[in-house]
C-alpha cells in the first residue's frame, strides 16, 4: 500500500512540476505571467461585440497583445492622435508566427519609417490575428480601426481562405462571452506536441501529414470537382465591399499581393513535396496544384481591384521559385528574411503615400 501511495503521489507530482517548470520558464525568458492561461497562439484572439481582435494584455511567449488589443508595445490613444497611424491588417501572415522577435513584417517597417520620414512620427499597428478572415477584417475595420483615423490601412490577404469547407463569413458567439478563455490551460501539453513534432524525422511526419489529408477527405473535406470559380467570386464581392467601405471613410487602402513558398511551380525535391502535402493537410479540400492555381486567380483579381478602385499595391520582389524557399517558414508564413522582404515594399508604399520627407537621400536598406 505504501508503495502504491508512493507511486500515486509521484504520478500527481510529476505533471504539476513539469507545468510549473513550463510557466516559469515562460516568465523569466519572456516575462509572461505565471497565472497567464493562453496556452497558444489561438488564444491571443477573442471574439466580443466589436469582432474578432487581439486579446487586450494577452501574451504568450514572445508574442504581445497590447491593452488596445494590437499586437506590439504599448501604445497611448493621445500619442496615436498625433501620429500618423498605419494599421496592417490580415491573418497570421500579418500576425506573424515563425520570425524572431520583433521581426514580424509590420514592426519592421516601424522602425523603416521611423527612420525614413523625417517630418512626422509615424505609427504602425498590427490589428491581425491568427486565422482572421476578410469579412472579419471589414468588421474591424468598422467597429475599431477607422475610430483611429488611420492614414493608411495595409491589407494582406491570404486567397486559401476561400478553400476552407466554408466560405469565409461573419459569426458571432452564440451567447456573450464565447471565446473567453478556458480556467486552466497546460502549457506543457502544448510544448510537448512542439517537442515531438521537432523531433519526427521529416518522412514520417509527411507521412502522417497525408494520412490527415485522407481522413479529412474521408470525414467530409470533400475535394473541389474542378476549379471552384465561385469561390473565387466570393473573394471579389468581399474584397470589393473592403475596398467600398474604406473609400466612404476616406481612408487610404493599400493590398499586399499574397504570396507562398513555390513560386511558380512545384518543385520534385523531396523536401518541397513535403511541404507541399502540408499545404494540402492545411486546406484538404485542394490539391497543389489547386492551391497554387487558386491563389493566382486571386492574385490577378487583387490586382484589378487595385486598379480599377484606384487603391495602392504593394508588389514585394521575391525571387522565382528555386530560391524562394528560404524567405518562408512553411507554405506561406515568413522567416525573418520573408517578412523583411514584405516590410521593405511596404515601407517604400506607404512614403509615397504619406508624402515623407526623409531623412537622407539613401534608399532603404533590409538585407
Amino acid at each position: 500500500m505504501r508503495a502504491i501511495a508512493r507511486l500515486v503521489v509521484v504520478g500527481l507530482a510529476l505533471p504539476v512540476a513539469l507545468e510549473l517548470s513550463a510557466r516559469a520558464e515562460d516568465f523569466v525568458r519572456f516575462g509572461v505571467p505565471i497565472t497567464s492561461q493562453v496556452s497558444g497562439v489561438g488564444e491571443l484572439s477573442v471574439v466580443d461585440s466589436q469582432g474578432v481582435h487581439g486579446r487586450p494584455g494577452a501574451s504568450y511567449r514572445h508574442f504581445r497583445i497590447n491593452t488596445l488589443g494590437f499586437r506590439g508595445p504599448e501604445e497611448r490613444t493621445d500619442s496615436l492622435a498625433m501620429s500618423a497611424v498605419v494599421i496592417a491588417t490580415g491573418s497570421s501572415e500579418t500576425f506573424g508566427l515563425y520570425e524572431s522577435p520583433e521581426h514580424e513584417w509590420p514592426r519592421i517597417a516601424q522602425r523603416l519609417l521611423a527612420s525614413s520620414c523625417a517630418d512626422q512620427r509615424v505609427t504602425v499597428l498590427n490589428a491581425a490575428t491568427a486565422g482572421m478572415s476578410q469579412p472579419w477584417v471589414s468588421v474591424d475595420l468598422q467597429n475599431r480601426l477607422a475610430a483611429l483615423h488611420p492614414r493608411l490601412l495595409v491589407y494582406y490577404l491570404q486567397p486559401t481562405q476561400y478553400l476552407w469547407d466554408q466560405v469565409p463569413t461573419v459569426r458571432y458567439p452564440a451567447k456573450p462571452g464565447a471565446g473567453d478563455q478556458p480556467a486552466f490551460a497546460s502549457r506543457v501539453a502544448f510544448r510537448l506536441r512542439t517537442e515531438i513534432k521537432d523531433a519526427t524525422p521529416g518522412w514520417l511526419l509527411d507521412a502522417l501529414r497525408r494520412r490527415d489529408t485522407e481522413a479529412s477527405r474521408s470525414s467530409g473535406a470533400v475535394p473541389f470537382d474542378g476549379f471552384p470559380r465561385e469561390r473565387l467570386d466570393s473573394l471579389d464581392r468581399h474584397l470589393g465591399a473592403l475596398i467600398a467601405d474604406a473609400k466612404r471613410r476616406a481612408i487610404p487602402l493599400a493590398l499586399v499581393i499574397p504570396y507562398h513558398r513555390f513560386g511558380d511551380t512545384i518543385s520534385t525535391s523531396v523536401d518541397e513535396r513535403q511541404w507541399m502535402n502540408a499545404w494540402e493537410r492545411q486546406v484538404p479540400k485542394a490539391s497543389g496544384h489547386l492551391l497554387m492555381q487558386f491563389t493566382d486567380s486571386a492574385v490577378a483579381r487583387i490586382r484589378n481591384a487595385a486598379r480599377d478602385s484606384g487603391v495602392a499595391l504593394v508588389d514585394a520582389a521575391f525571387p522565382q521559385s528555386r530560391q524562394r524557399a528560404q524567405y518562408f517558414a512553411d507554405p506561406v508564413h515568413f522567416s525573418d528574411a520573408g517578412a523583411a522582404v514584405v516590410a521593405d515594399s511596404v515601407a517604400r508604399v506607404t512614403i509615397d503615400l504619406l508624402g515623407c520627407r526623409q531623412a537622407s537621400s539613401r534608399s532603404l536598406h533590409l538585407r
